[in-house]
């Protein structure tokens, strides 16, 4: 990249190189929230979130 882009500081590949895997990161991260949304119904997802407040009552009131 830098002979391609005139580039004589490595440092500047290195920022383009981190930005697009930040980039890559953030889309692979958000498929797989939208795969767990659509796998775990609502009673599913109620169920647990009340089985984790019990469980933090519980340890708050140790």
């Amino acid at each position: 990249m830098m002979p391609m882009f005139g580039w004589i500081d490595p440092k500047m590949p290195l920022l383009y190189i981190a930005q697009t895997n930040r980039k890559k990161l953030g889309f692979s991260g958000m498929d797989k929230v939208v795969a767990f949304d659509q796998s775990v119904s609502v009673d599913d997802f109620v169920a647990n979130e009340a089985a984790a407040v019990a469980t933090l009552n519980n340890i708050q009131k140790s």
